[in-house]
């Protein structure tokens, strides 16, 4: 665990840099959110969401309470309905739009487009929908400042940050493939815990 201050001081004593007289600190701020929106992407059993949502009859969108970057394609959305979990698989805007009469029923397909979730068929009753995804994180700023990435894999933001940090600021790219390197193994780490994880059923695979 780290705070981002503290991700901060140990980033730029790696560059060898500790006052921040090449590179200032503010540059050194902005390149580890840089890392964490990159890594944010990728799904671990820690930036991994399930919402829990009931829908409106006759609305075909679906909100979430949770802000995501994005929703599993297969697996993201499920209704729970008379015990029994309904799949609903996500499909294109052109699709939808051929197959939308505003017929009523257990919703089967989902489209995310205009910034938002809608949902095939129009739901008839109340449902219960389970949404499974991955987590928005926005930027880190104070030096106290701490979210799951900093929690579960600060090495992970730190490596990728020195990659960035020496091949775009130092110019050396011997460091920069080192820590480049050093990156990589620590998301396949990660991964591999979360694969672990997997047998739940509660969290999204992905293939190295």
């Amino acid at each position: 665990m780290a705070t981002f201050g503290e991700l901060q001081t140990q980033v730029s004593s790696r560059l060898k840099d500790p006052n921040n007289t090449s590179v200032s600190a503010s540059i050194v701020a902005d390149v580890l959110n840089e890392a964490l929106q990159y890594w944010s992407k990728k799904p671990y059993w820690f930036n991994e969401f399930k919402d829990v949502v009931t829908l409106t009859e006759d609305d075909p969108v679906l909100t979430l309470t949770t802000d995501a970057q994005y929703v599993f394609d297969t697996g993201g959305i499920t209704i729970d309905y008379a015990n029994t979990r309904w799949p609903v698989k996500k499909i294109t805007s052109d699709e939808y739009d051929r197959l939308n009469v505003q017929g009523r029923g257990i919703p089967y397909a989902w489209v995310y487009r205009n910034g938002g979730y809608e949902l095939y068929l129009y739901p008839d009753a109340a449902y219960t929908v389970l949404v499974r995804g991955i987590k928005n994180y926005t930027d880190l700023s104070g030096d106290s400042d701490t979210n799951d990435f900093t929690i579960n894999a600060p090495d992970l933001l730190r490596y990728e940050a020195l990659a960035r940090l020496y091949g775009e600021f130092r110019q050396d790219p011997k460091m920069e493939a080192y820590y480049a390197a050093r990156a990589t193994n620590e998301h396949t780490n990660l991964r591999q815990a979360t694969n672990r994880l997997n047998g739940s059923g509660e969290f999204q695979v992905e293939g190295f």
